[in-house]
């Protein structure tokens, strides 16, 4: 009010600084923090916080998801897994010939990108990748790097559809193109 006190005044925080936080926080667009995660106080200063040289670890349920990762890569990767539907416990260990085996592989892609062990019984988790050898062979593999497991896993869905040509099913065809725009759009964000 008119009558407050000087020494409060010389507290509050300044609109234009608030403002400018807020601003900063929308230009990180849909990805980046929310105000549920910035924390403006009276007599601290009114920036929004940087992590671009702060690590952290992501767990889940007592296992490692992602260990010393740069926080704002967890922030963009936590928003895209759910951790407690994604759990691949059980996963194809063997390999899938081009001419024996792809229809079970294409009906089993959904995998890509789901959690699972990095070892039976470990406490370490990592995203199943799909691999290639260029040769008509594809297996799935779990990586630690969220990022390298999707980007190779869009390399082998490449040869993959290479691989299928023309003379193969709708079904597969359909479960090939639907993995493969998923893991684009994780790429192109």
């Amino acid at each position: 009010g008119p009558d407050a006190d000087p020494e409060w005044v010389a507290k509050w925080m300044d609109p234009a600084d608030t403002a400018e936080v807020l601003v900063q926080l929308i230009a990180e667009g849909p990805d980046g923090r929310t105000g549920d995660s910035i924390g403006l106080w009276v007599d601290h200063p009114v920036v929004l916080p940087q992590f671009h040289s702060l690590k952290g670890n992501l767990t889940y349920q007592g296992m490692e998801i992602l260990s010393g990762v740069k926080v704002a890569e967890i922030m963009r990767i936590a928003a895209l897994i759910d951790p407690g539907r994604q759990f691949a416990a059980v996963w194809p260990r063997e390999s899938f010939d081009l001419y024996t085996g792809i229809g079970d592989l294409c009906r089993q892609l959904d995998l890509v990108l789901r959690l699972t062990r990095m070892k039976k019984g470990g406490k370490v988790m990592g995203f199943l990748s799909l691999q290639t050898d260029q040769s008509g062979v594809y297996w799935f593999k779990p990586q630690r790097n969220f990022y390298h497991a999707t980007a190779e896993s869009l390399a082998a869905l490449e040869q993959l559809a290479d691989d299928l040509g023309e003379s193969a099913d709708e079904p597969s065809l359909q479960a090939v193109s639907a993995v493969y725009r998923r893991l684009a759009e994780i790429l192109e964000k």
